[in-house]
């Protein structure tokens, strides 16, 4: 096999995970769009807790560095009052897919921000009472970064050779 064989192929699938990144930001676009017209009530938090654990690859914003790191995990619980009903949820983003994208930095940010005890306001799904954030809107940087940046690789690598 050619090296230009070998080239074409890593950009195809170079293109193919740039492509998927620019999937999951539009998902993002759509949710945030769908869950901003969700119903805002107030809440409290009952529980907060940030829980440790160890991974043997893990890649950290704050350092770059690929190796055997603690993350952290923030586990909440909260409960609501919408339309006469008590609810209780642990939902902080409208889609698991975020959590993808969620740092240590971001853990222990947030569990600075939710302290149990605290008043917080918590977005509801009016068509599903039951159904909360605590979070509407979700960060499109990652996914459009990564986007950008492996979109630009692979055009680089097809350009020049």
């Amino acid at each position: 096999m050619k090296i230009e064989d070998i080239i074409f192929i890593i950009v195809c699938l170079i293109f193919i995970i740039a492509i998927f990144f620019g999937l999951i930001a539009i998902y993002f676009i759509y949710v945030n769009n769908k869950v901003g017209l969700w119903h805002r009530t107030s809440g409290k938090i009952i529980a907060s807790d940030l829980t440790k654990k160890e991974s043997n690859l893990y890649v950290d914003d704050e350092d770059f560095v690929l190796d055997k790191e603690t993350v952290f995990k923030l586990n909440l619980k909260y409960s609501y009052e919408y339309k006469g009903q008590e609810n209780e949820s642990n939902k902080i983003y409208a889609s698991k897919l975020y959590n993808l994208f969620s740092t240590n930095r971001n853990s222990k940010k947030l569990y600075n921000s939710y302290k149990k005890g605290d008043i917080i306001e918590v977005y509801v799904d009016p068509n599903k009472k039951n159904s909360s954030v605590l979070i509407n809107k979700m960060q499109l940087t990652y996914p459009i970064v990564y986007c950008i940046v492996l979109l630009s690789l692979a055009l680089a690598l097809f350009l020049f050779f």
